[in-house]
């Protein structure tokens, strides 16, 4: 399951705080489900619109990239999304460099962007889903399974997180927002509670499994029992 924005002011907010960063990942499930043809936010990092990392689309409302300021651009090469397909998105940031990784629902590979020209660190004083810090570029789509961390993650953990809505990596774990129902707790136990998220929906997301060995979310009420996924060489 996930959180569905159909309006602009239905963004989640918090006050992270957390100050001058160098490192920087985070994971999430999106989808575009009505394409705006507009910069359009899935997850921002940011301290107002100087100093920010935004997973947010071009302005074709598709091409969803890791944008950054004060670079002013995107840092790497954005991934084409087809408009109502869920897309595993992610990226590691270490100083000035850093990594996109991506995959469709359907796809067997995970898609990689070098990221190039950041800034050396980045204060982290705000988390925004579904918007970014300009206030006007927000998401006509759904999120789910947010997770921030304050460190570089490798490929192969974000990979794992991809997965799951649980988190594997629970070291340098700022948030965690399942977002499996319209809610604003912070499930990673940091006290991180979202605000906001008036007018937004549950709808069904893209079938990942809460943890290892439970069965994929239909509903939040119960868990459903299909088999488990097998691994990155098919589906999900």
């Amino acid at each position: 399951m996930a959180v569905r924005f159909d309006a602009d002011a239905e963004d989640y907010t918090q006050a992270l705080a957390l100050g001058s960063q160098a490192a920087i990942s985070a994971s999430c499930w999106a989808k575009v489900s009505v394409d705006r043809n507009t910069f359009s936010t899935a997850v921002s990092l940011d301290n107002g619109t100087s100093d920010a990392v935004f997973l947010q689309t071009a302005t074709d409302g598709v091409t969803m990239g890791v944008y950054e300021e004060p670079l002013g651009n995107f840092a790497g090469t954005g991934r084409a999304m087809t408009v109502g397909t869920w897309y595993w998105l992610a990226y590691s940031i270490s100083g000035t460099s850093g990594t996109m990784y991506s995959r469709a629902l359907s796809d067997t590979t995970v898609t990689t962007s070098a990221l190039t020209g950041l800034q050396a660190t980045h204060n982290i004083a705000n988390l925004r889903l579904g918007e970014s810090a300009w206030g006007t570029e927000w998401l006509n789509g759904a999120v789910c399974a947010v997770k921030i961390w304050t460190a570089a993650l490798t490929q192969n953990e974000l990979e794992s997180e991809a997965l799951l809505y649980r988190p594997q990596r629970i070291a340098n774990l700022v948030g965690w927002y399942p977002l499996h129902r319209p809610e604003t707790a912070d499930y990673s136990g940091n006290g991180r509670t979202l605000s906001g998220g008036a007018g937004t929906a549950q709808e069904d997301g893209p079938g990942i499994s809460w943890g290892p060995g439970r069965s994929r979310i239909r509903k939040y009420t119960a868990l459903s029992p299909p088999p488990a996924f097998s691994g990155w060489g098919v589906p999900i």
